[in-house]
C-alpha cells in the first residue's frame, strides 16, 4: 500500500505516524514547543532556587587539607590572584612605581598578602620586561569576594597601567 507521495504506510509505525501529523501541523507543533519552552523557563525561575558555588565535599581529603591550611597557615588558605607586570623599559627600573602598588594592593579590603617579586628567585623573566607576584585573598573561593573590593583591586592595576607600564590581574 502507497500514499499519494509513494511512500509505504504500512512500514512507517507509530513513529512514522508521529512525523507525519507533526509535518501536516507544523505551524501548531512549532507553536506548542515555544510554549512548552516559556512554561519551562517560568517554572525555572519560579521555583529553581539560588546558584552557589560550592565545591567542598565533607569528609573528603581536599576538605581536610583545606580545614588544615586554614588552621595552621591562615594567610596561605584563601584564593590567589596573580599580579603580572610588563615594563617596556624594564621592571628594575620602575621599581618604585611597582613597589608603590603592591602597596596598595596590600592595602586593599581582602588582601591577606602580597609576595614581593624582587625579592622571590624567578619572578622576573630573563629579558627584565616582566615579573610576576601572588596577592592571597582571605577568601577560600575567589566567587566570594565581593564585587566592589575586586573592582578595587583592577582599578589599582588600571591605576598604574600607564607610560609604558602594564599591569595584569588573573
Amino acid at each position: 500500500m502507497t500514499t499519494s507521495d509513494s511512500h509505504p504506510r504500512a512500514a512507517d509505525g507509530l513513529l512514522g505516524r508521529i512525523g507525519r501529523g507533526a509535518y501536516r501541523r507544523r505551524g501548531t507543533v512549532l507553536l506548542a514547543w515555544l510554549a512548552g519552552l516559556v512554561a519551562v523557563l517560568a517554572l525555572s525561575r519560579a521555583f529553581g532556587g539560588d546558584f552557589t558555588a560550592d565545591y567542598s565535599a565533607p569528609g573528603s581529603e581536599s576538605k581536610q587539607a583545606q580545614q588544615l591550611l586554614e588552621q595552621r597557615f591562615a594567610s596561605q588558605s584563601g584564593a590567589t590572584v596573580t599580579a603580572v607586570v610588563e615594563a617596556d623599559e624594564g621592571v628594575r627600573e620602575v621599581r618604585e612605581r611597582v613597589s608603590g602598588m603592591l602597596d596598595e594592593l596590600r592595602s586593599a579590603p581582602h588582601v591577606t598578602r602580597v609576595d614581593n617579586p624582587y625579592d622571590t628567585p624567578g619572578a622576573v623573566s630573563a629579558d627584565g620586561r616582566y615579573l610576576v607576584t601572588s596577592v592571597s585573598l582571605d577568601v577560600t573561593n575567589g566567587a566570594e569576594m565581593p564585587v566592589e573590593d575586586t573592582t578595587r583591586l583592577m582599578d589599582i592595576a588600571r591605576e598604574h597601567s600607564a607610560d609604558g607600564v602594564r599591569v595584569f590581574l588573573g
